[in-house]
């Protein structure tokens, strides 16, 4: 779509939204750039954002036992190994991503790197220390990687990451879904504490449990 038909559309969800108050519309994306991408076409006022997080850590525990519960091709070994497991453990490796929860009771794994979504994850980032990317490479991907490990709040300042490595070095990282930028939202409750400035972290707690990996691996 060219930008004459995009700025047509938005003039026109302005007006039916705003002007006419004739009905809502909302945009879902997973981009982290749309809204600075929307900021540039509408005023602030003519719209809100509302950023949809992972569940909190009390949350996902209680949507693990409830998982557990339901899973009905487990065992009684197994049913009963993961209601009294540490929820610490299956929280490190799935965050409060309920889709990575569910993995994490079908496999039943102590150990991240067995653990099939940090597999994938290692899979995916691999190319990110390998000098695949155009503006960074193997040196500036584990410094990345390293500060966020070893962040107690798993993100950290959008603002300080560009001026220690350049925008145009996170805004690939970013692109490549190395790292994920977060707006400031009042609505999600997933990173504590909650932001008053965009952040980044990993694309999910799988992915930050690869790049402990790799910093292991490489960093000494």
């Amino acid at each position: 779509m060219h930008d004459g038909a995009i700025g047509a559309f938005l003039n026109f969800a302005i007006r039916v939204t705003t002007q006419e108050q004739k009905m809502h519309i909302i945009f879902t994306t997973s981009d982290s750039f749309f809204e600075s991408w929307l900021q540039e076409r509408i005023n602030s006022p003519h719209f809100d954002t509302l950023v949809l997080g992972d569940l909190a850590h009390e949350e996902a525990n209680k949507y693990f036992l409830h998982a557990v519960v339901n899973k009905t091709k487990l065992s009684e070994e197994t049913r009963n190994l993961l209601e009294s497991v540490d929820f610490n453990i299956p929280f490190k490796m799935t965050g409060g991503r309920m889709v990575f929860i569910k993995k994490y009771v079908q496999q039943v794994h102590e150990s991240a790197m067995r653990f099939r979504p940090v597999q994938l994850a290692y899979t995916v980032i691999q190319g990110n220390f390998l000098g695949r990317a155009k503006t960074f490479g193997k040196k500036e991907a584990l410094a990345v990687s390293e500060l966020l490990v070893n962040s107690s709040c798993g993100y950290t300042s959008y603002h300080r990451l560009v001026e220690q490595f350049g925008g145009a070095v996170v805004e690939e990282m970013v692109q490549r879904n190395f790292l994920h930028l977060c707006p400031v939202s009042e609505f999600s409750r997933d990173l504590i504490p909650s932001p008053s400035e965009p952040v980044v972290t990993a694309q999910s707690e799988p992915a930050l449990r690869a790049m402990e990996a790799f910093v292991n691996k490489f960093v000494k």
